[in-house]
């Protein structure tokens, strides 16, 4: 699990990482278990500050 304070309030989110992927591989999921995908670092953490950022919901995430 990562989490993450937003104003006061946690941000839980489930990391699943594809074993011995080079680059590193796999899948953030969100609160309502939508599994976000990403390969290599920079998606890992372009990935994680949209889950992030304020107001976002995991409607605008699916689209």
């Amino acid at each position: 699990m990562v989490s993450f304070e937003i104003d006061g309030q946690t941000l839980r989110l489930q990391l699943d990482l594809v074993k011995d992927a080079e680059p590193i591989k796999g899948d953030v999921r969100d609160a309502a278990g939508t599994a976000h995908p990403f390969t290599g670092w920079l998606e890992l953490v372009q990935t994680l500050e949209r889950l992030r950022a304020p107001g976002t919901t995991t409607e605008e995430d699916r689209t």
